[in-house]
């Protein structure tokens, strides 16, 4: 039985909503309001909704996780980064800079954005199969959980599956959506595993779904 510790603040019965504005449109928009006990007004980036999914061969413990360039590690990876980073919140010229692939690079798990009336399991079947080449049908996955990315900035939700492939899994031409560079891995699931524990895997929503088919094995093993 949860025990309540303390409070900070007052919570009210209700909130109210109001004031809403459109900030910036764009595949990142922003949008502000109101809301009734706050003095300032709030801020949310309008991201839409995101799938995520864990490609398991559970008869040889195997899964696959692609490799792809993520440029706002550039930011935060290099002294270069950082400073551009300052400069252009300060509202400042920021100097051009450089950096190796390699400070770009994301070890992490197929994703990608739900489209139009797309249902989630149709999200992630495509983009398993544009990332990936792995073909398996809406109806095979399994689905893990939706959660969002954060609370204080994004409206964003990602629902997370689990598609078991094997040897007999259907393979198509992986695209990506015509601008992507990925490469595709395979790892042991210990290798995975461990990958994760020592920061080489640096994706939340990756480490999270890593973090449940260990759980998940774990709980097959106590029978």
């Amino acid at each position: 039985m949860p025990e309540l510790v303390c409070r900070v603040g007052r919570l009210p019965e209700k909130y109210a909503y109001d004031g809403f504005r459109l900030e910036r449109r764009g595949f990142l928009s922003v949008f502000s309001f109101a809301v009734s006990d706050r003095k300032r007004r709030q801020e949310l980036m309008e991201r839409g909704a995101a799938v995520i999914i864990l490609p398991v061969d559970r008869a040889h413990r195997k899964l696959y996780l692609i490799e792809q360039p993520r440029h706002s590690k550039a930011f935060v990876q290099t002294p270069s980064g950082r400073e551009a980073v300052k400069k252009i919140m300060a509202e400042g010229p920021a100097r051009p800079f450089e950096a190796g692939a390699d400070k770009a690079l994301a070890l992490e798990l197929p994703a990608g954005m739900i489209d139009g009336e797309e249902k989630p399991a149709q999200a992630a079947a495509r983009e398993l199969a544009e990332e990936t080449g792995l073909d398996v049908a809406p109806d095979r996955l399994t689905e893990i959980k939706t959660f969002f990315t954060s609370f204080g900035g994004c409206t964003e939700t990602i629902t997370g599956f689990i598609a078991d492939v094997g040897d007999g899994t259907p393979r198509v031409t992986a695209c990506g959506d015509g601008e992507e560079t990925i490469a595709v891995w395979k790892y042991g699931w210990d290798e995975a595993f461990e990958l994760a524990r020592a920061g080489r895997i640096e994706s939340g929503p990756t480490i999270l779904m890593l973090q449940a088919l260990e759980l998940g094995e774990l709980r097959a093993k106590r029978g």
